[in-house]
């Protein structure tokens, strides 16, 4: 009898802890999309591997969670108001796969900025930004950053959406 109860009582432990890796796997239905009404996005700067590599963080703002996944659309201004002759380049941060992210009230994510920023003195080729213009996938509506930054050879490449532990309460991969 005891034995049976063992065998059941292990039976249901490991169906419980399969229905949670299960769960953990597949996205929850019940988390919208996050859009720009729900995120507000600032200049931040991500301290990894011992370096300071710049980029936008976007923070729930809501009381609810919303999740996001991939790469946003990007449109860059000059000072004068005028789209930015730049070119936004898709480039992986650290992994190459793409991972969906459930971000909480209050909790951040980010995407970094790469390639030809500018040095010293600025040449023809170089130009000052003041504001990026982002869309969420799957979203129309921009989110305003204000920003100073800049290129030389008129090509930013940026990395997909991640979560930052520095920014945020605990965010969610699923």
């Amino acid at each position: 009898m005891f034995r049976a109860i063992a065998v059941a009582l292990g039976l249901i432990l490991l169906s419980a802890g399969r229905l949670a890796a299960g769960q953990l796997q597949q996205p929850p239905t019940s988390y919208p999309l996050c859009t720009s009404a729900s995120l507000a996005g600032f200049p931040w700067t991500h301290p990894a591997f011992g370096k300071q590599i710049p980029g936008i963080a976007l923070r729930n703002m809501t009381l609810s969670t919303c999740h996001v996944a991939g790469y946003p659309r990007l449109r860059a201004y000059t000072a004068s108001g005028r789209l930015a002759p730049i070119r936004f380049e898709r480039r992986p941060f650290i992994d190459t796969r793409i991972y969906a992210y459930s971000v909480t009230p209050g909790s951040a994510v980010f995407f970094a900025f790469y390639g030809n920023p500018p040095s010293g003195e600025f040449d023809r080729s170089c130009v000052g930004i003041t504001q990026v213009d982002l869309t969420l996938p799957d979203d129309r509506g921009p989110i305003d950053v204000t920003i100073s930054t800049g290129t030389c050879g008129g090509t930013i490449n940026y990395s997909q959406i991640f979560p930052v532990a520095e920014l945020s309460r605990p965010v969610t991969a699923w």
